[in-house]
């Protein structure tokens, strides 16, 4: 069973999978991802939601312009490296190699609990499926809307 499946079977059981009126391909259609909400959706996770910038962005010594500037430059880059990896692995593999080497090789290795955060979103995953079937919805109505 795959994923969407999963997913569909989930919204049976939340009784909204009727309310959504999609077929399962125009479902799977409306959870598409383009690079750009990916680049966003990563930097606003890894780097905006940071509690430190967040503590200096409320102290007011980040000021929401430069704070916008920041997060411009760094949702850039995040897409620019996500274009690498989908049109040329070769130079996104030698890119991030020297980067590394020259800026984070002395860096600590990541120490998260990857299970622990996935089960801290087991929360989030009835939000995320409201969200889906908001989206599904929306994405239905302006489709009809310009026939």
């Amino acid at each position: 069973m795959s994923d969407i499946d999963n997913l569909i079977d989930f919204l049976k059981e939340k009784n909204v999978w009727r309310d959504l009126k999609l077929t399962k391909k125009e479902f799977k259609k409306s959870l598409e991802i383009s690079m750009n909400d990916e680049a966003k959706g990563l930097v606003a996770d890894a780097f905006r939601n940071n509690p430190c910038l967040e503590n200096l962005h409320s102290e007011d010594k980040i000021s929401q312009e430069e704070m916008k500037t920041i997060m411009k430059y760094a949702v850039n880059r995040i897409y620019y490296w996500l274009w690498l990896k989908e049109n040329s692995m070769f130079l996104y593999n030698m890119h991030l190699k020297l980067t590394h080497l020259i800026y984070s090789d002395r860096w600590d290795n990541p120490d998260i609990d990857v299970e622990k955060e996935l089960q801290k979103n087991k929360d989030v995953d009835e939000l995320a499926a409201k969200f889906l079937i908001c989206k599904a919805t929306h994405n239905k109505k302006n489709k009809e809307g310009t026939k």
